[in-house]
């Protein structure tokens, strides 16, 4: 495999924004934008102290100080989107020494930058009525999602003819896993759109058992078959230094208030605001253990029935469930760990006012 090559990469002298040097490389070069790590300062500071070179380390240090969060274009080519953090992070480390003319010998002896190494599966759950929306999201995942190393699976539904006719379709490495119906026949009955009845509650409670699809992965990435990725996905985009794993919200907007009203969880924020949602895979377990205790139910599945019923809790008797009563995976993962694993993620919450 050919080795990454690194197209350009930003200085201060020359781009004095991050959104400048993004356009040189999109538009000029035809390469992949990269974020550095932003603790490149405090990296050469901490060489600096061990007394060997610490002059030169010191003077770079100042140096990257003015543009603390440094830019690399990558190649287009395979062999960067399948490059680990590590790799990735040691040559644009090798480059950026270059840059500043530092010494063949001393560029070598240099130890990188830590990488985040962790693996990812993203799963996206779909059914073969949202081909249309599908096939295009897949397209761009083979471009901007590492599944070269990062798996990547669709879940279906078991019993239909037409989502294993789906399946035929999509790419070679996408893989497909068939989940068995679960018992519908008690829960409270929504419909949405043209979509069959329950059907898209049964999306939301495939999605509460995303991890039984992440293999051996430490995170879930979870996606709408109706989203697209429109940049390039690693390790520094989706997980902060400390290697937490990055949520984004924003206020006063959330179409799943009822849902967080039954279960008691904070409805100030929606988690809906950016895909896709990254999750440790742990904390499907733990949401679910949460419902089912809130819900005083046996076990998830007699809980999740429960709770299409206790969304309707303040509508008129008789009254048909609407599109805000599903009981959302997304809208209660996100106020559950908020509320209760607030130190194990990456907040981007956009607090915005209430508009008059």
């Amino acid at each position: 495999m050919q080795m990454c090559q690194i197209l350009d990469i930003g200085v201060p002298q020359i781009f004095q924004a991050e959104q400048g040097f993004r356009q040189h490389c999109s538009k000029d070069l035809g390469g992949f934008f990269w974020k550095s790590p932003p603790n490149v300062v405090e990296h050469l500071e901490q060489l600096a102290a061990r007394g060997e070179h610490a002059q030169s380390l010191e003077v770079w240090a100042a140096q990257a100080r003015t543009s603390p969060v440094w830019c690399a274009c990558l190649a287009r080519s395979g062999s960067c989107l399948a490059a680990s953090a590590e790799e990735r992070a040691a040559l644009v480390w090798r480059r950026f020494l270059e840059e500043l003319a530092a010494p063949a010998d001393l560029i070598l002896s240099l130890p990188p930058l830590k990488a985040i190494e962790t693996k990812v599966t993203l799963v996206v759950r779909s059914y073969a009525g949202d081909l249309q929306a599908l096939l295009p999201m897949l397209r761009s995942a083979e471009l901007f999602w590492p599944w070269r190393r990062w798996p990547v699976v669709l879940v279906l539904d078991a019993e239909s003819r037409s989502d294993w006719w789906a399946a035929s379709l999509v790419p070679s490495w996408v893989q497909v896993a068939f989940e068995e119906a679960p018992k519908l026949d008690d829960w409270a009955t929504l419909s949405r759109g043209n979509s069959r009845p329950q059907g898209w509650q049964r999306a939301a409670w495939s999605q509460f058992h995303l991890d039984v699809w992440a293999g051996s992965s430490d995170f879930v990435a979870q996606m709408d078959a109706d989203t697209v990725f429109h940049t390039w996905v690693d390790e520094e985009l989706l997980f902060d230094m400390q290697g937490r794993p990055r949520i984004v919200g924003l206020t006063h907007f959330n179409n799943f208030r009822p849902v967080l009203r039954a279960l008691q969880l904070p409805e100030d924020i929606d988690f809906m605001a950016g895909q896709p949602m990254l999750l440790r895979r742990e904390h499907f377990e733990a949401t679910r253990r949460f419902v089912a205790s809130k819900m005083q139910a046996a076990n998830f599945e007699e809980a999740f029935q429960k709770l299409t019923w206790a969304v309707l809790k303040n509508q008129t008797s008789g009254a048909m469930a609407e599109p805000q009563h599903l009981p959302c995976q997304q809208s209660v993962m996100g106020s559950f760990l908020w509320e209760f694993h607030t130190a194990d993620y990456a907040w981007h919450i956009m607090w915005r006012t209430q508009l008059h």
